[in-house]
């Protein structure tokens, strides 16, 4: 099982609280630069799908406090999310995670489906960043694709 991981939480109009978790590969002294950068491209991106409050964001051995703010928009509900289905380019092994506050202002959905045009700006933008840092769980060398996302309701 892979351990080097980041968490990005996101709070919702209510208060409560989501967490992303998205698998990165191991951190050195010589990497750490780059992902930096591509750590914060990552928050940019999920924040450009959710319309919640990215409310804190950590990774092994460091938790950063972003905002203790409320979202004033009512449509920040975590149980709106955004539903990621995605595979080891390796394995093929398939995974998935979900986005808390799903904004689907802006996000173009396939014509009589809840799936997002991943073509099509703020989304593709999100799986650009996503493709580029994420690992798979299983194995931290092994990058991964998105597949699919998808607008769901839950309450989990």
């Amino acid at each position: 099982m892979a351990n080097h991981y980041s968490l990005f939480q996101f709070r919702d109009f209510s208060g409560e609280k989501s967490n992303v978790r998205i698998y990165n590969g191991p951190i050195t002294a010589i990497t750490i630069g780059g992902f930096l950068t591509a750590f914060g491209a990552m928050r940019a991106a999920l924040e450009g799908i959710t319309v919640g409050i990215a409310s804190q964001e950590s990774w092994v051995g460091d938790l950063t406090v972003l905002s203790a703010a409320f979202p004033t928009d009512q449509q920040a509900q975590r149980e709106k999310k955004w539903f990621v289905r995605y595979h080891d380019i390796v394995t093929s092994k398939k995974y998935d995670l979900e986005v808390p506050t799903a904004d689907l202002t802006g996000v173009t959905l396939i014509a009589q489906s809840d799936f997002a045009d991943l073509t099509v700006a703020p989304m593709s933008t999100f799986v650009t960043n996503f493709n580029a840092f994420a690992r798979c769980p299983d194995s931290d060398a092994n990058a991964v694709v998105v597949d699919s996302v998808q607008f769901v309701g839950r309450n989990l």
